[in-house]
């Protein structure tokens, strides 16, 4: 079984390395940034104001797919054109 700091490990280069993960803080960062501009002054009750919110994170989870795949494969291509050579190495 493997140990806890290899667990870890693969779990953040998991989300490091997935599109998913970036195309959700896009998504989130969009909110952020549009959801109160849009809410401002409009009247909203709070549930009215927390629906377009997760409004603006679903279009901007959508429409963030190919900046997600782009940064992504960005990533796997750096971190395996650096050291890929020294880790298969140590795993021996």
């Amino acid at each position: 079984m493997k140990n806890s700091k290899d667990i870890f490990l693969y779990s953040v280069f998991y989300l490091l390395f997935s599109p998913d993960t970036w195309r959700v803080l896009i998504g989130f960062a969009a909110a952020l940034i549009i959801g109160p501009r849009v809410t401002a002054g409009s009247g909203y009750t709070p549930v009215g104001q927390v629906v377009v919110w997760l409004m603006i994170l679903g279009l901007g989870y959508v429409l963030s797919a190919p900046v997600g795949r782009f940064i992504s494969k960005r990533l796997t291509s750096a971190f395996r054109g650096r050291g890929a050579k020294h880790i298969s190495r140590r795993r021996k």
